[in-house]
């Protein structure tokens, strides 16, 4: 299972509300929002970081076909 984990800090100022802090922003997510108040990104940049399962888990999980881990 993959979880996605993001952290944004945006001032109020840009934000307008805390509606920008809600699970669902609707299409196109906060970026959109954002630029519907003047303020769309002028430069995005991504940083992905994804590791590989331990090498104990590895070796339990080899033999229990057809078991998600938790």
């Amino acid at each position: 299972m993959l979880i996605p984990i993001a952290v944004f800090y945006i001032p109020m100022r840009y934000a307008g509300s805390v509606a920008l802090a809600m699970p669902d922003t609707g299409p196109s997510g906060i970026y959109a929002r954002l630029a519907d108040r003047g303020y769309g990104p002028v430069r995005f940049d991504e940083d992905i970081e994804v590791r590989g399962r331990p090498q104990w888990k590895s070796r339990s999980a080899s033999h229990t076909a057809g078991r998600q881990d938790p």
